[in-house]
């Protein structure tokens, strides 16, 4: 049954992205095309419920500038539903007149676990396809692979040019993924390396140990696979590390914090109480 502490809500991006993901073909072959666009929306396709094989994993950021870049990592464990992701944004106005209209432009990545690189809305046949060049006109880009290779996906979103930022931006994913941020593990912790989470005020304390220099990057996911935010992504130093979480506008409830780099892989459970 529901729990209300794992309820939110969605912004007008994730709505939109969660739209996209779910249309399928009318009749027109191959989406996308000038007659049906994405297609004819079939929420039974993205919404998931217990039991379904097709899964969803949802992401947002509050904002990223020019040149800045936010990476996620996704493991797709089968190739029986397609892969498909979805970036959304909301643009501010453009000029009267203006051609293109875009002001805020963001890329789509997508590098796949066999060496592939799919930029979005680059297809073919119905799905993506490698080459092309990134979309400067759209605030809503695809990737989609009907038949995906199995193993992690790096998905890359960039700010190519924000004059106006930051942006924020959703992403809406589909397809069979391995489990994230539902089970609290000590993962592969490796020689001098810890982590633990306490609560400060409306803030939640993480303090971890690293012993050596390296790329780290720490997630917080919500008990249904949720990507809450992204609290580090980049290269840190050996020995001990503090960071703050800001809960005010979390609603109450379960969440996973996830720490991982080449030789640490962490999770803890903390419940945030209001």
């Amino acid at each position: 049954s529901p729990e209300p502490g794992n309820a939110f809500t969605p912004t007008n991006d994730l709505l939109k992205a969660t739209l996209i993901n779910s249309a399928v073909d009318m009749g027109t072959a191959n989406i996308p095309n000038n007659d049906e666009g994405w297609g004819r929306l079939l929420l039974d396709n993205a919404l998931y419920f217990a039991g379904d094989q097709r899964e969803l994993r949802i992401a947002e950021h509050d904002g990223i500038n020019t040149n800045d870049s936010v990476i996620y990592t996704y493991n797709v464990d089968n190739n029986a539903e397609p892969l498909e992701i979805v970036l959304v944004w909301s643009d501010i106005g453009g000029a009267v007149n203006a051609n293109p209209a875009i002001v805020n432009d963001l890329d789509l990545t997508v590098n796949s676990p066999t060496g592939e690189t799919y930029y979005g809305n680059v297809f073919s046949g119905g799905q993506s396809t490698t080459g092309g060049s990134y979309d400067r006109l759209n605030t809503v880009e695809c990737v989609r692979r009907n038949t995906p290779a199995t193993g992690n996906y790096t998905i890359t979103v960039k700010g190519y040019n924000v004059p106006n930022g930051p942006q924020h931006f959703a992403l809406c994913l589909t397809g069979c993924f391995s489990p994230i941020g539902v089970k609290e593990n000590e993962g592969n912790p490796s020689p001098r390396s810890w982590f633990n989470v306490t609560p400060v005020g409306e803030n939640a304390r993480i303090k971890f140990s690293i012993n050596k220099k390296q790329s780290v990057k720490v997630d917080v996911y919500d008990v249904s696979g949720r990507n809450v935010t992204t609290l580090v992504n980049n290269e840190l130093s050996a020995g001990e590390h503090n960071i703050s979480w800001e809960t005010n506008r979390i609603p109450p409830g379960i969440y996973f914090i996830i720490i991982s780099s080449d030789e640490i892989n962490l999770s803890r459970k903390f419940i945030l109480i209001k």
